[in-house]
């Protein structure tokens, strides 16, 4: 009669022991990324620049990652991509023991931490105040080069921007002109001229945010936000 009664009880421990096993694997498999993908990449690209593991200055477009010197000199880009909360880095020359896949384990405006399943490694990342704009002689030679794809509060996708010689040519993705007009600026503030097709709502002045020699980001009084990438291909 004990040992009836003892298996039984045995057996309802085993039953618990199951369950808490069920619910803990339960809890492990609906484990979320901190942050969405989009949240990641605002928050990337919000900030200036990111010192990663206290030696390195870079910065992120939407699919660029740029490395500067001490000096904040430019002097390598490559890509990254962001899905399911995971960060891959490819490209990479200097660093290349950084590239590819980084899960996100801690993210926000101003840090991030990730990390490679694969050894442990572990990477920090340090939000860095804006630099001041850059100067009007500096806009006027980054903008003189290449094509710039335009973003942000854009009024349709695919819009390209060729600011040579202080004249605006905008093309759509199937490289018609869609518009064209002129810009100057002074005191750091962009103005766009004569623009009377898909870029009429657009002129007047801009105040610069953001700028490098690959991307420069906008803003008027509208509130309106405008971002444009170079493109040398």
């Amino acid at each position: 009669m004990k040992s009836i009664f003892s298996i039984a009880i045995f057996s309802i421990m085993l039953l618990f022991a199951s369950c808490d096993s069920d619910d803990n694997s339960n809890e492990e498999m609906t484990t979320e990324a901190p942050c969405t993908d989009e949240e990641i990449t605002t928050y990337l690209l919000d900030s200036c620049k990111w010192n990663m593991t206290g030696d390195r200055l870079l910065s992120f477009t939407e699919t660029e990652v740029i490395l500067y010197d001490n000096s904040g000199e430019a002097y390598e880009e490559a890509s990254w991509s962001i899905a399911n909360g995971v960060i891959t880095f490819s490209d990479l020359v200097e660093l290349q023991f950084y590239n590819g896949d980084w899960s996100v384990t801690e993210c926000g405006e101003d840090n991030f931490s990730l990390l490679r399943s694969e050894d442990e490694e572990a990477i920090t990342l340090e939000a860095q105040e804006c630099e001041a704009p850059c100067s009007d002689d500096e806009i006027i030679s980054y903008l003189a080069e290449c094509i710039w794809y335009m973003n942000g509060d854009v009024p349709e996708e695919g819009l390209k921007v060729d600011f040579s010689n202080m004249n605006i040519h905008v093309y759509n993705a199937d490289g018609d002109i869609v518009d064209e007009g002129n810009w100057s600026i002074e005191n750091g503030v962009i103005t766009f001229n004569n623009l009377s097709m898909t870029l009429a709502n657009y002129i007047g002045d801009w105040n610069i945010e953001e700028c490098r020699a690959t991307y420069v980001a906008l803003t008027n009084e509208a509130d309106t936000s405008i971002g444009f990438e170079r493109d040398c291909n």
